[in-house]
């Protein structure tokens, strides 16, 4: 639901998407949806409407807050960066170490991992040495 959190639609419309999303998936894809969403972004009052109204359509639901995603998030960078082999670019900032994630981690929180945030394995610098 993130993606429709950052448009301009307004509720009717984001609402007709959710249901036509759910329809979509039920049909074409004969299965039920799992509806993610953020109690801290702007709708989570509508998704969480939304869910209740269409539970029969729904397999499941997976609600978390920035706080529980950000630890997750971190844990996750922290385990890539011990293992040494993986560098963390994020808002123009190379994490290399735990020490650098430690030390940036307050301007580097929130971020939105598939826009901003780009990993860089040891086997990625090696390819684009070969190339």
């Amino acid at each position: 639901m993130r993606d429709l959190n950052e448009t301009n639609l307004n509720e009717n419309q984001k609402t007709k998407i959710f249901v036509e999303i759910t329809q979509f998936v039920n049909e074409k894809e004969n299965e039920k949806p799992t509806i993610s969403y953020n109690l801290d972004e702007k709708d989570s009052e509508l998704w969480k409407k939304l869910v209740v109204e269409f539970s029969s359509q729904i397999k499941n639901v997976e609600i978390t807050k920035n706080e529980e995603a950000n630890e997750n998030w971190y844990e996750s960078v922290k385990a890539d960066l011990e293992t040494r082999l993986t560098e963390i670019n994020i808002q123009g900032l190379k994490i290399k170490t735990v020490k650098d994630l430690n030390k940036h981690w307050n301007k580097i929180k929130f971020t939105k991992e598939s826009e901003v945030n780009e990993k860089i394995t040891f086997l990625d610098k090696l390819k684009a040495k070969l190339t």
